[in-house]
Formats: structure tokens, sequence, C-alpha cells
């Protein structure tokens, strides 16, 4: 029987999950110990219809099911050995597919896909000249959101999001903003929420009592492609990528471990944390705009910094404010295009869309 390790256990966040419907789950107790599958081209599906993909250095023993302390049977990648410009080149993937006749046979009105899983966060490698990544995203045409762990040791989680309709590899189009650091071996359990309703996405961590949602720019096509059957925006495959991170030699290699991947449609997303809160009380106008922004609230609270990112989670502008509860930012400089402007204040970090026109 499997056990969760919870760096916190206590959770305060609920969701309506009484029309719940589990599309997929997988705690590999069932699959064999040994290697996930004998195919490295991400064609033909291993153990649990699992597909496994090396784009350079690689092998099949890279991708194992194997036994773990009080967790039962895990996933388990290495991570790459090899050293390139493009850290793609190098990655080691694991796919699982055909999720689109999954999310084709939901209960109606469960427009809410729900993917969790939990991840070990390993330990900080002695060798701290380089270290190794991961993300895990759910893909539609296009990749939609998912989560990163990018930082020595694999501490640190943090959130991506799709901004651009064209096709990323990995979908990190934007939105690396990191929601937790956390120790060294532990489990920890995590959520990803996307409301094809509403087109946004929120990204959980119940022991920590974290939810932070975001608003993708653009609106989630749910209506049916006639030469398919499913939905435009259907969700069709998960994808782990593990990855190299700088350019040097890897001396402690690393293994990433993965297990209980649960996949559902719900009709409810978890309640709003206080980000959430303090960026509803925020307004921006004119938006779009072609040079000046105002940046108001009607609760007097005052702003310590403005940050403006673009949709490749770079910073192309900051201005510090000296705790004015109305300000303005002028944006003249920036290229036409959609923003992310995260207003900085005592009680947290707001986040808003800008668009320049």
């Amino acid at each position: 029987m499997k056990t969760k390790i919870l760096f916190i256990a206590a959770t305060f966040l609920t969701v309506n999950l009484g029309t719940a419907q589990v599309l997929y789950t997988e705690n590999f107790n069932n699959l064999n110990t040994g290697n996930v599958g004998n195919d490295l081209t991400g064609t033909i599906p291993g153990q649990g219809s699992w597909k496994t993909r090396v784009l350079a250095q690689g092998n099949n023993t890279d991708f194992q099911i194997i036994p773990e302390t009080n967790m039962g049977n895990i996933l388990a990648i290495k991570a790459p050995e090899c050293i390139s410009i493009n850290n793609l080149e190098c990655s080691k993937r694991a796919i699982k597919d055909g999720l689109e006749l999954l999310w084709k046979n939901r209960n109606q009105g469960n427009d809410v896909l729900k993917l969790e899983f939990d991840y070990f966060t390993g330990e900080l490698p002695s060798n701290q000249l380089s270290s190794h990544y991961f993300n895990i995203n759910v893909f539609s045409n296009n990749p939609l959101a998912g989560f990163n762990v990018n930082q020595l040791g694999f501490g640190a989680i943090g959130a991506s999001v799709a901004w651009k309709r064209i096709d990323y590899d990995l979908g990190m189009g934007g939105g690396h903003n990191f929601l937790k650091d956390f120790p060294d071996r532990i489990w920890v359990s995590v959520a990803l929420y996307i409301n094809f309703t509403t087109s946004q996405v929120y990204f959980e961590v119940p022991s920590e009592g974290i939810v932070h949602r975001y608003d993708l720019p653009f609106q989630l096509d749910m209506s049916i492609d006639p030469k398919t059957g499913f939905m435009y925006d259907s969700p069709r495959k998960i994808q782990i990528d593990v990855g190299s991170h700088w350019l040097t030699l890897h001396l402690q290699q690393q293994i990433v471990k993965f297990d209980n991947f649960k996949l559902s449609a719900v009709n409810a997303t978890p309640t709003a944390n206080i980000k959430d809160l303090i960026s509803s009380k925020f307004n921006i106008f004119p938006n779009p705009a072609t040079d000046i922004v105002t940046i108001t609230n009607s609760e007097n609270i005052m702003v310590e910094e403005l940050i403006v990112y673009d949709t490749n989670g770079k910073i192309v502008k900051s201005q510090s404010i000296n705790r004015e509860s109305e300000v303005s930012l002028n944006i003249e400089n920036l290229t036409s295009g959609t923003y992310l402007l995260h207003i900085k204040t005592k009680g947290g970090i707001a986040i808003k869309k800008v668009i320049k026109k």
C-alpha cells in the first residue's frame, strides 16, 4: 500500500470534487521492475503505455521502474550526461499520450483538467557547477502548462504556462514563477488545474497551502475538430523532460523520481491565494496602451516596485516606487505584444497582463 511523505501535512485549500471523474491513474505498482521500454524514439509504448525518447546520448536502462522505500514501485529517469549548447538535444523524455479519448468521454460540466503527481526532491550534487532539471507539461497540439524544477538539488518547484500559440518543444513559453524551495530527499505532492472554460491555470502544492493562478493570454478552444472528433485544445499527452543544466561535466549523475500520477476531470478549481486576491484589487488603464499605463487600486495598497516580463520570462523593464497607491509606467519603448506586470507590495506580488499596441 502506497504512502506519501509530505513536507507539511496540513492543507488549507478545498475543491468541490463531488462530480470529479478520474480519467487515468498510475502508481507503477503493477509494472515490473526494470526498463520501462525497449524503444528510445518515442514511438513504441513500453510498460504502462509510457513511451521513452532520448534526443542524444542514452540507453533503455535510463528509464526504470524501481522499488522505493514506503512508496512501492516508482518511475526513475537518469539525468543526461551529455553537454550541449541546446539542452533539448540531451533531454530524456517520458510520454503518456492518448489522453484525447479520455477527455472526450468526461462527464458533462467537468471542464477542468486536474493532474496530480509526486516527485522526489533529490539531493544537492557534490559538483555544484552542474545540475539537472525536469519539466512535466500537459500538451494539446501545443503545450498548455506544467511544473518545472530547475535548481541544484531539485529543491525549487516553479510553474510554466504557454504564452503563444506556437510549437514550443518544452512548453516554456513564459511564467517561470518559482513557488517553493524544499529540503533534500523528500517526496512532494503537487497538482495542476487547467480550466478550459476560463482559460486559467492553477498550480497547487497542497502540503504548503499554496495555490497560484495564471491567466492564459488566449482563449482555449473547446469546439470540436470535425476531422478528429476531439476538442481543438483537447489535452493529448503528459510529457516529462529531464535535461542537463549549464555547459559543464556532470560529476554526480542524478536520478529523477516520480510517482502517483492521477488525471481527473473536475468542475472546480482551488481557492485563490493571497497573490490572486491582491491581483484582483489592481486596475490598469488604458490596456492595450501605446505609451503610459496607470496602475491604481481602491484600497490604498502601496506599490514598492514594478517589474515587466516578456513572454519568454525575461525582465524587460523595472521601476522602483516610493510606496504610492497610484503609479504610472512608461511602456513606449517596448515592442508590441503581451507582457506580465508584477506589482510588488508589502502584502505580496500582484500580476496583471499588459498589452502594448
